[in-house]
């Protein structure tokens, strides 16, 4: 089998503060040279959301930029790379004892916390850690999945068949999530594994544009627009409502 000569990354990120909050909580990172991206959506009284996301945020890229230049592109690497995995667990563990500690420093911060949803694009495979209920979906040939699992109240209710996925979309406690980054001072970090395949693409957001914008509207949009969809799909979520921040990056790999 020929091994890929080369991948493409092409990424667009944004954020918005949305239609009914004051202050974005939300915050991101987009570095396509080292192929890592990330969504942090936070929470907590006055600042702590916006705090925690942004702490979580830079925690995240300095702990996974400083060990990419240890990864060199290696046809011969094979996946998955536990070595690889290991680094964004220890990223968003490293985030989550940052947050925690200064949730306990700060009295006015005690108690915020953050999602951490990170991309690492490795040779032509896509490295995933995870926690909370920021998303990641993949769109190929036209067909959207969600890969990662939301940590949240009305999802373990949907596995347990409490719920149904009609229920849980209209429920009172659907942004109640049950893991978070910082909240406490251990966190239990998702990891994961998929190899891209020609013109795959990853959407990651913040639950701001899921809670608006179905997975089938999501899918078209990225379709028709490609990397250039990002606007398009924060607009509509303001469209539908916009009462969370919205925050979304689409990567588009090509491998030749």
């Amino acid at each position: 089998m020929r091994s890929p000569k080369q991948v493409i990354i092409e990424a667009r990120a944004d954020t918005n503060v949305g239609m009914v909050r004051s202050v974005n909580q939300d915050s991101y990172l987009s570095l396509i040279d080292d192929g890592i991206f990330a969504v942090a959506d936070g929470m907590g009284g006055h600042a702590g959301g916006e705090v925690a996301s942004m702490l979580a945020i830079l925690a995240i890229q300095n702990c996974v930029h400083a060990a990419t230049e240890q990864i060199q592109t290696d046809w011969s690497r094979q996946h998955p790379d536990y070595d690889v995995l290991n680094i964004l667990s220890d990223a968003v563990t490293q985030a989550s004892d940052r947050v925690f500690e200064r949730g306990r420093d700060d009295k006015a911060l005690t108690g915020m916390g953050t999602t951490a949803t990170t991309l690492q694009v490795v040779d032509n495979y896509g490295y995933i850690g995870h926690v909370g209920d920021s998303r990641l979906y993949l769109l190929r040939n036209g067909e959207l999945s969600q890969i990662t699992t939301d940590h949240s109240w009305v999802n373990e209710q949907v596995s347990a068949g409490m719920l149904t996925l009609e229920e849980a979309e209209n429920h009172p406690y659907r942004n109640v999530i049950t893991r978070s980054v910082g909240f406490e001072m251990e966190v239990l970090v998702d990891t994961d594994c998929f190899e891209f395949k020609d013109d795959d693409y990853c959407i990651i957001c913040s639950d701001g544009l899921y809670g608006k914008v179905s997975a089938s509207e999501i899918a078209q949009t990225v379709i028709d627009r490609g990397i250039d969809s990002v606007e398009s799909l924060i607009t509509m979520a303001n469209d539908n409502g916009g009462d969370d921040n919205i925050t979304v990056i689409v990567v588009h790999v090509q491998i030749k």
